[in-house]
């Protein structure tokens, strides 16, 4: 029979171990999809940045090309070239391209005319260069960029970024072209942060056949430059998706395992690729693998070894069980006719003193031993600088029900109360009957009088639901008084007479309530109190919902997108605007949270929209609060929200207002950086009624201006609003922002938003906010016409 427990443990030992083992697996599975995931969405984000990086080089190359060619035109149509001047044009135009070695000008026959170098050599013939005779059959085409070649006059890799010059009868008449070496690509990106094995490439798309144009870091041997293998899976994806995509393979530069995402270079024949090693990525998750591996190993040895010695005790115990167990008969007996004689007097002297100290009908403590609590409480919070609230309850009109329904009932009423009051309080308070319907509540260690707010509420709340003694039903209220030590006194009587004349103004106020005992404090204050409170529990019972207001593309009729709109569903006051609690928020300290709530709840919401045809790409709005903004890791949790809910960035949209831009601009700055870089859309709330300034407009890099609702609704009657509106329009335009009207509420202001070239509105004449379950039926209304 002593073999059985050792059996029982060795089965124990086997299942810990196995039920161990599942959980690292599953942990270690979900960490490796956790990391692989983390991995493709930096490797996008980076790869987003490199990409519009060498767009916008390109761009100001392309620039300066049209403005080469212009001068030439402008030369060529006069009859004469001055040599001198076009050289100097050169010079100075150069200097605006600090990534290009010089600009040179061709003739029809492909000689080197005119350069921004004076001592370039003579005799220069570009005619077998494929960007030239691109240029040269092809009338319409504008921007030629080359095939990775060894310059002419450099003697290194270079691309040529050139453009058609044309007679003025529209014939060839050579090209201006500007060489660009392509170490300037390992230059911008060299301190890139992609891990030690990560890279960078830039090539050419699949017109090009993928031609290699630079990487970071170089491969080896240096002949990489202008390669046209690729990976089957880089070529399966790109065919697929031609503008951007993520895989993974083997790259052949360097055999190296990466996940790869790349990117079209704008409308440019070009891409990049972003590629991060799984061995950098994966590396902290192989240390998670063998401290896990350890862990469960170490568990294994020691579960082995404790059931060892568990058997062994076990074995050992049912020896000297037989041994002691005839001596414990004989000494049971003596210690039982003692401890009988010692628990008989131990319970007669407790009863004693529970009934000196307790009321008689409820148990609970009377008013000598809460005023002896009370002192404690005030010592405690002498030593800790805290506050203890006396708290000063009486039943509204309960000598009504006693008097008519008798004392027997009165008496369960009281009991009843007493229970539900003594369950709202905490375990370190005290609660007790002083006489009748009146009971007492020390409350200690209170950071400040409104901590004791939630347990007023809590003590209110009880005595909500009907009490049923005998055949009645019977409802009852409270009136409560709290006073407050040191400020309103500091001994017991003080603090109780305070006490009692708060909760008889309670009662001069309706009954139902509760008065702290101080003059100034008034009906709003208290509501205030018990909002605030109320708030801090608001998102843990689910009150917070987020309504979506649609946002038009005017000029389509499409539904693009929508914007985020808070609302607290409280139980008292119904459906409360952000008007009545954001400002609570804010001076609480509860906004970051709650803007962090949103943020994920309007992510998520627009990720499982994605699913739906209709809603597959609209962007959703989200209104940042300024203490938010300011706080300093707005940008980590975007990253989460965005993590979370696999929403891409570019279908986030950011709305800031004016103020926040104004001031500690550099921090702004930087945060508004990390925004961009992440991919999320920037835009400016309520524009126009704040600091307007183009010198910020310029500065940060925002994509839309969002007019105020205050210049838009008397649009059609307000020649000043609309003189207002539409130079904030043709502003925007010039910048190259987008504009949103918001406040639309008749079909005349929407026409003149279209007449003045708005590009978005939102407004009551449009839609009201609506539940996310409300969008699908609304957006298929509105694609039918019937919005």
């Amino acid at each position: 029979m002593h073999f059985r427990p050792a059996r029982a443990v060795t089965v124990i030992v086997i299942l810990a171990n196995l039920f161990v083992c599942s959980l690292v697996g599953v942990s270690l599975h979900a960490s490796y999809a956790q990391y692989h995931d983390r991995a493709a969405i930096t490797s996008r984000n980076t790869n987003r940045l490199v990409a519009q990086t060498i767009e916008d080089e390109i761009r100001r190359i392309d620039f300066g090309l049209r403005v080469v060619a212009d001068e030439y035109t402008r030369q060529s149509a006069v009859g004469r070239i001055d040599p001198a001047t076009l050289t100097d044009f050169l010079r100075r135009q150069l200097e605006r391209l600090p990534v290009s070695g010089g600009l040179m000008i061709a003739d029809q026959e492909g000689e080197v005319v005119f350069s921004s170098d004076k001592a370039l050599p003579g005799g220069i013939s570009i005619t077998d260069r494929d960007y030239f005779v691109t240029l040269r059959d092809n009338p319409s085409h504008e921007l030629a960029i080359s095939r990775p070649l060894i310059g002419k006059i450099s003697n290194q890799w270079v691309l040529i970024f050139a453009r058609r010059l044309s007679a003025a009868d529209g014939s060839f008449a050579g090209v201006v072209l500007a060489p660009v070496a392509t170490e300037w690509f390992e230059r911008k990106f060299s301190r890139l942060d992609v891990g030690p094995n990560g890279t960078v490439v830039f090539r050419g798309n699949a017109s090009r056949d993928f031609d290699m144009l630079g990487r970071l870091p170089p491969a080896a041997p240096a002949g990489y430059m202008g390669q046209t293998k690729v990976s089957s899976q880089f070529r399966a994806t790109i065919t697929a998706n031609p503008r951007e995509g993520t895989y993974e393979a083997f790259a052949g530069a360097d055999n190296v395992r990466r996940v790869f995402s790349y990117q079209a270079v704008g409308d440019y024949p070009l891409i990049t690729l972003v590629g991060l090693s799984t061995d950098d990525f994966l590396a902290e998750w192989w240390r998670e693998f063998g401290k896990l591996a350890a862990l469960a190993a170490a568990f294994a040895v020691l579960s082995i070894l404790g059931a060892i010695l568990i058997v062994r005790a076990l074995r050992a115990r049912a020896q000297a069980f037989d041994e002691v167990n005839s001596l414990n008969e004989v000494l049971a007996a003596q210690i039982a006719e003692k401890d009988l004689a010692w628990r008989e007097r131990r319970a007669a002297e407790e009863q004693i003193d529970f009934i000196a100290l307790h009321d008689s009908l409820t148990g609970l403590p009377n008013p000598q031993l809460a005023e002896e609590r009370f002192r404690h409480a005030v010592a405690y919070a002498e030593r800790e600088h805290s506050k203890v609230a006396l708290i000063f309850i009486d039943l509204d009109d309960f000598k009504s029900i006693n008097d008519s329904l008798g004392h027997r009932i009165g008496d369960g009423m009281i009991r009843e109360l007493a229970q539900r009051l003594y369950e709202r309080i905490r375990e370190t308070d005290t609660l007790c009957r002083r006489s009748g319907d009146e009971f007492i509540a020390v409350l200690g260690d209170l950071a400040d009088a409104d901590a004791s707010a939630p347990v007023l509420v809590k003590l209110a709340e009880s005595l909500q639901n009907p009490i049923t003694i005998g055949d009645y039903e019977l409802n009852v209220t409270a009136s409560m008084g709290v006073a407050i030590y040191p400020e309103d006194g500091r001994d017991f009587e003080t603090l109780l007479k305070k006490a009692e004349n708060a909760m008889y103004r309670a009662k001069e106020s309706g009954r139902n309530t509760y008065r702290f005992f101080d003059a100034r404090m008034n009906i709003e204050v208290v509501e205030q109190l018990t909002l605030r409170n109320d708030l801090r529990h608001a998102p843990a019972r689910n009150e917070l919902v987020l309504h979506y207001q649609p946002l038009v593309d005017i000029r389509r009729g499409r539904l693009i997108g929508v914007e985020a709109l808070i609302r607290w569903n409280h139980p008292g006051h119904g459906m409360l605007p952000p008007t009545k609690f954001i400002p609570l928020a804010e001076e609480s300290g509860l906004i970051v949270p709650i803007s962090e709530w949103v943020l994920r709840e309007a992510c998520c919401q627009a990720a499982a929209w994605a699913k739906d045809p209709m809603l597959a790409d609209i962007v959703v709005a989200v209104n940042l609060s300024a203490v938010h903004f300011k706080r300093g890791n707005l940008e980590q949790s975007v990253i989460a929200a965005l993590e979370e809910s696999a929403l891409p960035a570019e279908r986030l949209e950011l709305e800031l207002t004016e103020s926040m831009l104004i001031s500690d601009s550099e921090a702004i700055l930087h945060t508004i950086r990390q925004l961009k870089q992440i991919g999320v859309k920037l835009s400016i709330d309520d524009f126009g009624t704040g600091y307007s300034s183009l010198a910020y407009l310029k500065r940060f890099e925002v994509d839309k201006l969002k007019i105020d609702q205050t210049f838009v609704r008397d649009l059609p009657g307000d020649m000043e609003d609309a003189a207002i509106v539409r130079a904030i329009i043709q502003m925007a335009a010039s910048l190259g922002l987008s504009t949103i009207a918001e406040g639309v509420e008749t079909e005349a202001v929407f026409e003149l938003l279209k007449e003045f070239g708005c590009d978005e509105a939102q407004g009551y004449w449009l839609a009201r906010p609506m539940l996310a379950a409300q969008l699908p039926e609304f957006a298929r209304r509105f694609a039918r016409g019937n919005c």
